[in-house]
């Protein structure tokens, strides 16, 4: 019998998951909550932090793990605010 990754059940934003590290559930939820964060607006570490109730490092862990897939990135205009890029795993169209 195949088992299946918990978080593959749950609902999360594809560009959570991750291609170089390995996605358990609350990692992927917590991305997820990251990039819905900053999906409209970028945001600060600090502002992210406080918003999502989360640890600063931890926010900048997985900003940091999502940068290097080039998921999220820098502001040009202010390097202390993140924004989503676009790229990485989409939804399925149907």
């Amino acid at each position: 019998m195949a088992r299946t990754a918990k978080w593959r059940k749950t609902p999360h934003i594809p560009q959570a998951v991750l291609k170089t590290k390995r996605n358990v559930q609350q990692g992927v939820s917590t991305r997820s909550r990251i990039l819905q964060a900053i999906k409209m607006n970028p945001k600060t570490i600090k502002e992210i932090a406080e918003e999502l109730n989360i640890n600063y490092n931890t926010v900048l862990r997985h900003l940091k793990s999502m940068e290097k897939e080039k998921i999220v990135t820098r502001n040009h205009e202010d390097a202390s605010h993140w924004r989503v890029t676009g790229l990485g795993q989409q939804p399925l169209q149907q």
